[in-house]
């Protein structure tokens, strides 16, 4: 899979995206774009933004099963 910013028609606006793709190379498929930990009632402009992400995988964790968290 892929993961991503989207930013849609403002830089204010920026959500979190993920697509899949049979290949590392395409055509990708988004499947879900949304707002990370987003509450309208907190502050409706700016909680939830995503911005420069990474993707720890934790190859020594608990289960040994190479858990995979975006960050």
């Amino acid at each position: 899979g892929m993961q991503g910013n989207c930013e849609a028609s403002r830089y204010s606006r920026a959500m979190v995206g993920f697509a899949t793709s049979d290949t590392p190379f395409g055509p990708f498929e988004v499947v879900n774009m949304t707002r990370m930990n987003y509450d309208e009632s907190l502050n409706a402009q700016r909680l939830g933004e995503a911005r420069d992400m990474t993707v720890f995988v934790d190859d020594v964790d608990a289960n040994a099963d190479g858990a995979r968290m975006l960050m």
